[in-house]
């Protein structure tokens, strides 16, 4: 794959944007060979013709998705095929075919055909004369046909059965999805570091109905009230006011048919809440919203199935993002999601970084031609305005476009300031105006570790005799958001999330026995240089321990209070001088930039 930025060492500046987009492959996730399946139903009519006879069939033949109606034994005049209310043309008569009448569709594009931009799935059909008689009326929600692979997650393209209006999900298939709720906390004023989240939802079509759960769960939200939103901050809250002190994890567990569980039950340090799915998640955004200041803690977005999109999407959480830079240098691989607009439809974004800018690359696979518009909005928006920062041409079913904040030829100027990027949601509009539908978008994370989620497993352990923490297994968050300026000891810090390193990671592992107290902080995929491990007291007095990053950007130092000082090794074993249970540590580089953070507790 070529790079946006070419590969550099980590402590040089960023070089040439190098725009060499279209080799980066095929996109994860596009339907391969085999995944053909047809969809078939039979439409009712309404009897003002005892004979008219209609069918509907949607079909993806792996490299292209079209829709077809199709009425014969009625007399020869003008027919408009009707979907959702909405006129989507005349049914053409069948050459040699007296009284027969069809409408086809295709997406790509595939002339003289029109193109097929709409949703059929669950959408009433009508087919009627030119003086408004409706001679065909149903619901196109048929069951799943044959062709191996139909339904999402390499299902046999089973459908719902049964035809009613009833279940939201008829038609969807069988599918299983997993997104990420990202912490997008950094743009509030009182940031949640550590919290995270995932959404999940898996449908299994039954005889007559379709069974469906839909999970939020989150963990290590602050001691607050929350809701849960769908649609941003302003859209209808889905869930009753919970509050999270005392409780790691929460998870909420909607169902379809309802569940026997009780609403709301703890165990432990877990809060399991239970409610009806009276709503339809997919293709929608899903805010954890904070009740005293109204604040966005995290917030992620659910694709479509993938027998409504034509794209499979990601069934494990972190599936949708890939470190393509390790060591080498920071750079994010982000599959954008597709919502069911335009049916397989499907594109990437990279964002790249280096000390001296950024870089942003957005491209397009299977797409109609035309321009499309890029936009960034802050989470949780309500009513304001997606910011556009450029556009890009497709032509053939592809495009792309590089945006960067050094003026590079080629690229379009991208301002960090007017336009953040970590934290935001990016979107790819089927136009350059805000009213204009949105085909693919995302949540652009803080780091790749906030996006993959490949976090250790953290663990506390309690003493049973004195009851307080005997030991603790800990990550060391790279997410966003603490300090906006400070003078800490000797180090005047600021948090720039839209700079910070995008792949550092770590983690500790912190003791208290006998009185001797034990501290070992583990970096990784950082820059080489000279670092500074604050530890913030609760009463703001703050200890430093200094420390050097080799070439291979790792480091591992041992603090220990019964360490002899002659005995002390630099950058390996050091004397622990105060005591760090409590603490908030930030990881903190030469220019005052907090890297990564915990709080040993």
């Amino acid at each position: 794959m070529t790079a946006l930025i070419p590969a550099f060492p980590r402590q040089v500046g960023l070089g040439a944007l190098a725009l060499g987009l279209a080799l980066l492959g095929p996109t994860a996730g596009a339907a391969q060979a085999g995944d053909d399946v047809e969809l078939l139903q039979f439409l009712t009519s309404t009897g003002v013709d005892s004979d008219a006879k209609a069918k509907a069939r949607w079909r993806d033949k792996g490299d292209s998705i079209d829709f077809k109606v199709e009425i014969e034994q009625v007399p020869a005049q003008t027919y408009e095929l009707w979907v959702a209310g909405v006129n989507r043309g005349v049914l053409l008569p069948e050459p040699g075919e007296p009284g027969e009448f069809e409408a086809e569709f295709e997406n790509p594009l595939d002339p003289p055909k029109p193109l097929f931009n709409f949703d059929v799935f669950n959408q009433l059909i009508e087919v009627r004369d030119t003086s408004g008689v409706v001679y065909i009326s149903d619901v196109f929600a048929p069951s799943g046909g044959g062709g191996s692979g139909g339904g999402s997650g390499g299902s046999s393209g089973t459908g719902s059965g049964g035809g009613t209006t009833e279940d939201p999900f008829s038609g969807k298939g069988r599918s299983k999805i997993e997104t990420i709720l990202a912490n997008v906390s950094g743009t509030s004023a009182t940031p949640d570091f550590n919290a995270k989240g995932r959404l999940r939802f898996e449908s299994r079509p039954k005889k007559g109905f379709t069974e469906v759960r839909f999970e939020v769960d989150t963990e290590n939200l602050d001691a607050a009230e929350y809701e849960v939103r769908i649609d941003g901050v302003g859209g209808p809250a889905i869930t009753p006011v919970f509050d999270a002190t005392g409780f790691i994890q929460i998870e909420i567990d909607f169902r379809l048919p309802v569940s026997d569980d009780p609403p709301m039950e703890a165990v432990g340090n877990e809060l399991d809440i239970n409610l009806p799915l009276d709503f339809d998640p997919l293709g929608r955004s899903i805010s954890v919203v904070r009740i005293i200041d109204g604040a966005v803690v995290l917030e992620g977005v659910l694709p479509e199935t993938k027998l409504v999109s034509g794209v499979r999407p990601p069934n494990r959480a972190g599936r949708q993002f890939r470190d393509l830079g390790r060591t080498k240098a920071d750079r994010l691989q982000i599959e954008l999601l597709n919502n069911g607009v335009v049916h397989r439809a499907q594109g990437q974004v990279i964002l790249e970084q280096g000390v001296a800018g950024v870089a942003l690359g957005v491209k397009l696979e299977d797409v109609p031609a035309g321009e499309y518009g890029v936009f960034v909005s802050a989470p949780g928006s309500d009513g304001a305005t997606p910011r556009l920062i450029g556009s890009l041409d497709v032509i053939d079913d592809e495009g792309e476009v590089v945006f960067a904040t050094l003026p590079v030829d080629g690229a379009l100027p991208l301002d960090l300031d007017a336009t953040p990027l970590k934290g935001q949601h990016i979107e790819v509009r089927a136009g350059d105006d805000v009213d204009d539908s949105v085909v693919l978008s995302a949540f652009i994370p803080s780091s790749v570790l906030e996006g993959t989620g490949r976090y250790r497993r953290e663990q506390r352990r309690i003493d049973k005799h004195t009851g307080e923490m005997s030991n603790a297994s800990l990550n060391l968050i790279n997410a966003g958001g603490f300090i906006d300026a400070a003078e800490l000891g000797d180090v005047t810090l600021f948090d720039d999330p839209q700079f910070r390193d995008l792949d550092a990671s770590g983690s500790l592992r912190w003791s208290l026995r006998k009185g001797i107290e034990r501290l070992q902080v583990s970096l990784k995929d950082l820059p080489a240089g000279h670092y500074v491990m604050l530890f913030i007291h609760a009463d703001l007095s703050v200890d430093a321990v200094h420390v050097e990053v080799g070439d291979n950007g790792r480091l591992n130092v041992k603090l220990d209070s019964s360490l002899d000082p002659l005995k002390e090794i630099p950058n390996k074993r050091l004397v622990l001088q105060f005591e760090a249970l409590g603490s908030h540590l930030l990881v903190v580089d030469d220019d005052g930039r907090i890297v990564l953070q915990a709080v040993i507790e």
